[in-house]
């Protein structure tokens, strides 16, 4: 009842020419942030002076990067959509003559605002 070796052989599963390929793919891949984060319930509005088309190649731009960019060119209308939105956060852009942010303080679907001026010229008001 001794053990004797087998005379026939098992294939190996993965040959090492294969895992060397395997670990080569894994170590060439890009790492993913850590900060990444999807923004799949997030909405972009955009509120902006309609007197200036300044700022017309940035929405644009911005248009292509983001899916769903919403404008806006009058405070009443945008702060109606605002109040309309449930279930999503949103980020704030306002440019302009918009650039106070006292009509915004009450809605809790906010996640950011974000002043974008293009002149060095700012004048906070508190």
């Amino acid at each position: 009842m001794g053990c004797t070796e087998s005379k026939t052989r098992l294939p190996e599963l993965l040959p090492k020419r294969i895992s060397l390929h395997h670990d080569e793919i894994l170590s060439s891949k890009k790492p993913v942030s850590q900060s990444t984060r999807f923004l799949e319930n997030f909405l972009t509005i955009w509120l902006y002076d309609e007197t200036s088309n300044k700022y017309e190649s940035e929405m644009e731009h911005l248009g292509k990067l983001l899916y769903g960019l919403k404008t806006f060119n009058n405070i009443e209308t945008c702060n109606h959509f605002i109040n309309n939105v449930q279930d999503e956060k949103i980020f704030l852009i306002l440019s302009g003559i918009h650039r106070t942010c006292e009509h915004f303080h009450d809605f809790p679907q906010l996640e950011k605002i974000y002043i974008f001026d293009c002149s060095h010229e700012i004048n906070d008001t508190k």
